[in-house]
């Protein structure tokens, strides 16, 4: 599927907000060959991210959750390890500009998801606790089944984070297999692929027991180590301590959901249509800014 033609860039008067620096998933013409060349959709200032875990029950090693080297912000690296687990060649990952009407007209389209790269700072945290409360305007969620699980095809396909610093690698697989949900075939992972095995095996599971089931893959966290190394900058070593995070919005169900790991439950953020996540906004369907912003 090809990408529109981008109207022409614009200067910006005012430094880019920290936000700018998401991704999101779009179809785009399958991958070329990867050039160091910058290009326009392309800023040169990567990121490094990390969810933050409570100090270990105990002293011991063994008690310690596992810890990923942190992925950079980069749509090259996180496209190739996105179609590494099984996401469709006509899916990419490409970086939003800005929030403004101009920017978010630049992007191809369907954008079937958003992943975010925001700063983890103390009034963020309490701003949005890991147990949000149900939002107006939420569906009731479904009955449960006997092990606690959600009911088949109700809510987003979502799973907790174990692994520290695997956020980025989670926002991928949130992003890729509700895509998948939500449109079907088209956007199917490969077959035997990671991202479709994990999600047959895991169907059933509960958001806890499928993060508990991802941490014990080692194939996805030899995966990850790959993405980490394909960065432009060298990677930090997994014990350093960084204070961003990534978490995806995804569309389900008639509307859009903020899936983060570190949450107990992915959180309904407003109704749109199919194809609509950009038009969602902070004060309504068509006021302030995007609902990821």
């Amino acid at each position: 599927m090809s990408a529109p033609t981008a109207p022409e860039r614009r200067v910006l008067d005012e430094p880019l907000p920290a936000v700018a620096s998401g991704l999101h998933l779009t179809p785009t013409p399958a991958p070329q060959e990867p050039t160091d060349e910058p290009t326009a959709l392309s800023p040169r200032t990567p990121v490094f991210l990390q969810t933050p875990f409570p100090a270990p029950l105990a002293s011991t090693v063994a008690t310690m959750p596992p810890r990923w080297v942190p992925l950079e912000s980069n749509p090259r690296a996180l496209t190739s390890l996105a179609h590494k687990l099984g996401v469709p060649p006509s899916l990419a990952f490409t970086d939003i500009l800005a929030l403004d009407d101009w920017a978010l007209a630049m992007l191809p389209r369907p954008v079937v998801a958003v992943l975010l790269l925001y700063p983890l700072t103390p009034a963020l945290s309490a701003a949005h606790p890991s147990a949000p409360p149900p939002a107006e305007g939420e569906p009731p969620p479904p009955a449960p089944a006997a092990d606690g699980a959600p009911a088949p095809g109700e809510a987003p396909w979502y799973l907790t984070q174990v692994v520290s610093n695997a956020c980025g690698t989670i926002g991928i697989l949130h992003a890729a297999a509700n895509a998948s949900k939500a449109y079907g075939e088209e956007f199917a992972p490969a077959a035997g692929s990671f991202l479709a095995t994990f999600m047959d095996r895991t169907a059933a599971m509960g958001a806890g027991a499928r993060g508990d089931a991802l941490e014990t893959e080692e194939s996805l966290g030899d995966m990850h180590a790959i993405a980490a190394a394909e960065g432009e900058t060298a990677a930090p070593p997994p014990e350093e301590n960084v204070d961003t995070h990534f978490v995806a919005f995804v569309e389900h169900g008639g509307g859009v959901w903020e899936c983060d790991g570190r949450k107990g439950r992915p959180v309904w953020r407003g109704g749109c249509a199919k194809g609509g996540l950009l038009e969602v906004r902070s004060g309504g369907p068509t006021r302030g800014r995007p609902v990821f912003g």
